[in-house]
């Protein structure tokens, strides 16, 4: 009877010994999503979520993206943005990265009130002509061209404008331009949209020939 008390005894140290404690872990540590997206984060405790009362969720930059009380991140425009799960123990992490549904259309060289040689300096496309207060390129979107102007007065960049032959190009405008500006107020047959630091405006016509302008103008 000893014996087997010992033996019992034994198993029972070896079994506790052997038992590992449950490992809390966010159930993703980097995503990328659309501007339109939103993200469900589960924080868990081994296989079981964790309340999220005992939670706080932050987002490092919520001009890229919130996250409410429930974990679910909300997407808002282009960047990336760092969420953490915060409990009285640990602080947990995961990276996120809002990414453009298209990468065929491109925003023109936006460094307002810079020189000729500077915008030229960056400016990738197909050189047209130029004139005193003018630069002008091709400006390809989908394979189809497209023309890009840059305005200057006083030798320094005040505006810029692209302008798109095509409306059945409209919807993937407005996405491009929704995933950077945020913001659009609509004035008649024209679409504002301002960036988060007001820098500058973007306007979005669609003429009577059924042609979509963009015009980028400094404030």
């Amino acid at each position: 009877m000893k014996k087997l008390t010992i033996l019992f005894i034994s198993f029972a140290v070896v079994s506790c010994i052997g038992e590992e404690e449950p490992e809390t872990t966010l159930s993703d540590t980097k995503i990328e999503l659309n501007h339109d997206g939103k993200h469900q984060f589960v924080l868990k405790y081994g296989t079981m979520p964790i309340d999220n009362a005992k939670i706080i969720w932050k987002s490092r930059d919520e001009k890229v993206g919130t996250i409410d009380v429930s974990g679910t991140f909300h997407a808002r425009k282009l960047g990336k943005s760092v969420v953490s799960a915060y409990t009285k123990d640990a602080i947990y992490q995961a990276d996120v990265e809002v990414v453009t549904y298209d990468r065929s259309i491109q925003d023109p060289v936006l460094d307002f009130y810079a020189t000729k040689a500077a915008i030229k300096a960056k400016e990738k496309r197909i050189f047209q002509k130029e004139s005193t207060e003018t630069l002008q390129y091709s400006n390809g979107i989908k394979g189809l061209p497209c023309s890009l102007v840059y305005y200057f007065e006083n030798g320094k960049m005040i505006k810029c404008m692209v302008s798109i032959p095509y409306s059945i190009f409209r919807n993937e405008v407005v996405t491009f331009l929704k995933e950077r500006y945020p913001v659009m107020v609509k004035n008649g047959n024209t679409e504002v949209y301002y960036p988060d630091e007001q820098l500058f405006t973007v306007s979005l016509t669609q003429t009577q020939d059924e042609d979509l302008t963009i015009i980028y103008s400094a404030k």
